[in-house]
């Protein structure tokens, strides 16, 4: 979820910025679903490939972990400093994520929210602290804010690049180590880790002179629909079980994202789709936030009062908390992102130069 959009030619890509949107976009139609299936709006039981479809529509966090992959390896040979990296990466996760983490905590205790009723204050701040770090995620500990998860695998890949960039320079025999044994071993406690690699992987392809990226046709456009069936049933069976076999169609479907093969790059160019690229980060942790409120509104003036079941109560819940969800981002995206993220910045710069 990094702000960069660039090639590795420093070029802004819209394509990657687009597909950004798609991806925010995808992981909110399937929390629109799950939430009305728990919520019983829906039968639990309903056609395989309709529910696998839905399902399929998780793997937009892998998406995101591939343009990830490929952002961050970018934007730390750009930097070319560790530190420099790590602090950008920080004033551009934490603005927004800081503030709905202080306003969860302090309300959660009240509204008896989950996990958090009846707790003493030690494990208050015990909890406070491991989701302030992303340490759920990553470990079996409760988690706050529920799309938060997926900050917790990005932290992991930005220490891990950085000690590999931090040793390629000192000691590649190391750096290697890290990349073709501590890397796999990684991959097979945490599967969708994989997508990272993808993304750093179509960066060095396209990156090199004599790219072999020209030799490889433009196929992702036919491989999104495997692509999501392996993900869909990765994601019923789990725990990711076979998520690695949806890599190799990941890094396919990416790459042609990345070089700006057609007929993607038409879709991923429309304003409305780069506007949900622009606010994508804040949209994906806001959703979760407009959406819990709704719920039991959902179900006591939808289904109780006005007798609204199946489908049209899941479309009315979604367009709901779309049309909700849609200004909250853009507004966060403008003073948290945008104004936040520039004064700390202008804040860290002028401490570095005193």
């Amino acid at each position: 979820m990094s702000p960069l959009s660039s090639t590795s030619s420093g070029k802004f890509n819209y394509s990657i910025h687009g597909l950004r949107g798609i991806a925010a976009l995808i992981v909110f139609v399937f929390h629109i679903y799950d939430m009305s299936r728990k919520l019983e709006v829906i039968p639990e039981e309903i056609h395989p490939v309709l529910k696998g479809a839905f399902v399929s529509l998780a793997s937009g966090v892998d998406i995101f972990f591939m343009i990830s992959g490929y952002l961050i390896t970018v934007s730390l040979i750009r930097h070319a400093n560790i530190k420099n990296f790590l602090i950008d990466r920080a004033v551009r996760i934490y603005p927004v994520f800081l503030f709905l983490h202080l306003c969860l905590f302090a309300i959660a205790p009240f509204i008896h929210y989950k996990w958090l009723t009846g707790i003493s204050p030690l494990q208050w701040l015990l909890h406070f602290s491991s989701n302030l770090f992303f340490l759920p995620g990553i470990f079996d500990l409760p988690l706050m804010q529920l799309s938060a998860w997926s900050l917790s695998y990005e932290l992991a890949f930005y220490l891990f690049s950085s000690l590999v960039c931090f040793f390629w320079v000192r000691q590649k025999t190391i750096a290697l180590a890290l990349l073709f044994v501590a890397m796999p071993l990684l991959i097979a406690v945490y599967p969708r880790a994989v997508f990272f690699a993808m993304g750093s992987l179509v960066y060095f392809l396209l990156g090199r002179k004599e790219t072999l990226s020209h030799r490889i046709p433009a196929l992702g456009v036919w491989v999104v629909i495997p692509f999501l069936a392996i993900m869909s049933y990765a994601n019923v069976e789990g725990p990711y079980r076979i998520i690695w076999l949806s890599a190799p169609l990941g890094f396919l479907l990416f790459l042609d994202v990345t070089r700006g093969a057609e007929p993607l790059a038409c879709l991923l160019r429309q304003r409305v789709v780069q506007f949900l690229g622009t606010i994508s980060y804040s949209f994906y942790l806001w959703h979760a936030v407009v959406t819990f409120p709704l719920k039991p509104l959902v179900q006591k003036i939808l289904v109780v009062k006005l007798g609204i079941t199946g489908w049209l109560a899941v479309l009315l819940f979604g367009m709901i908390a779309f049309l909700i969800t849609l200004p909250v981002s853009y507004i966060s995206y403008v003073v948290l992102e945008q104004r936040a993220g520039k004064w700390l910045k202008l804040f860290i710069n002028k401490n570095k130069r005193d």
